[in-house]
């Protein structure tokens, strides 16, 4: 079994045989090599990658799914190997999540697309190490491929100043700035594990550092009995400290926030009279010195190109 965590079956069956109504025989890696198995074990530890599931697999240790924010169980549910293809994009609802980080943690972006009442990812970037200025420009690639309804960003510590950028790019009607305090991670987190337990959402499949890191996120009792939520250090091990998880959960709240009190409806391509100015469109972006506001998407087209709200 792929998932034997402490709440599994075979978990609980192992653990009530304290009379020893049956015999057990545990031959891990190292016993099997050392009783001739004719493998290389730095070979296999080098190809998994991950040391969690290295020790599930190969060591035969139990891992504790009981913490997990989200299971492997839950991970494997979300998976799909059509997801993460960008050349399936089809014109309808979508929102970008953005957790921000410029050294030691990566720079996400994650896109969904409503397929339906289904999520689906588009495209995850990752930047590690990146200036902000390439964070910018790619942050500016997706919006222009997108026409997001939605862009929630981590507005925490160093992503005040990205944030305001953004929203001087693209408006406030777009751009919504997360500060992480512990009640606002809560809400985010669940808003993805909702969607993932109504099996609507889809991740890309195979991916063994994304699985990591939506594993590392753990559910802890707070002093007042409200969960409180903290990233495994072993997330570390996936060149992540669940950035991939955060940049998914602003996603998932982008769907249930501000995305959701709007319905949208691409216009037409071939209309030769181009966006109307019937104030559709949320017209709170940045002045552009004439007294008019500017429009919200910059220098990236009308937002009404793409999308008009109905």
């Amino acid at each position: 079994d792929h998932d034997l965590g402490h709440d599994q079956p075979f978990a609980q069956l192992d653990a009530h045989n304290r009379d020893g109504l049956w015999s057990q025989h545990v031959v891990d890696i190292h016993e099997a090599v050392a009783d001739g198995l004719p493998r290389d074990i730095e070979e296999l530890r080098a190809g998994l990658n991950d040391d969690e599931l290295w020790r599930q697999e190969y060591e035969l240790a139990w891992l504790d799914e009981a913490s997990a924010w989200l299971s492997f169980d839950l991970i494997n549910r979300m998976e799909d190997p059509a997801a993460g293809d960008p050349e399936r994009t089809g014109g309808r609802l979508t929102v970008i999540g953005n957790d921000i980080g410029r050294r030691r943690d990566l720079w996400v972006a994650w896109v969904l697309e409503v397929v339906g009442d289904v999520a689906w990812t588009r495209e995850v970037v990752e930047l590690r190490n990146a200036t902000f200025r390439k964070q910018d420009a790619a942050l500016d690639a997706l919006v222009r491929r997108y026409r997001p309804a939605a862009v929630w960003m981590d507005q925490t510590g160093m992503g005040e100043k990205p944030v305001e950028d953004a929203v001087r790019r693209y408006g406030a009607s777009v751009v919504t700035g997360c500060i992480f305090s512990a009640p606002r991670r809560l809400d985010l987190a669940t808003a993805l594990r909702t969607r993932a337990q109504d099996r609507r959402l889809r991740i890309p499949a195979g991916d063994r550092a994304l699985r990591a890191d939506l594993h590392a996120v753990k559910r802890m009792a707070g002093q007042t009995g409200t969960p409180r939520l903290v990233v495994d250090d072993a997330a570390g091990e996936a060149g992540s400290h669940a950035d991939r998880f955060w940049a998914l959960a602003l996603a998932c709240g982008a769907l249930e926030g501000r995305a959701s009190a709007f319905g949208y409806r691409p216009v037409r391509a071939a209309d030769p009279a181009g966006p109307d100015d019937d104030d559709d469109i949320d017209d709170d972006g940045p002045d552009d010195g004439d007294g008019r506001r500017a429009d919200p998407w910059g220098d990236y087209g009308s937002a009404a190109a793409d999308w008009r709200a109905v």
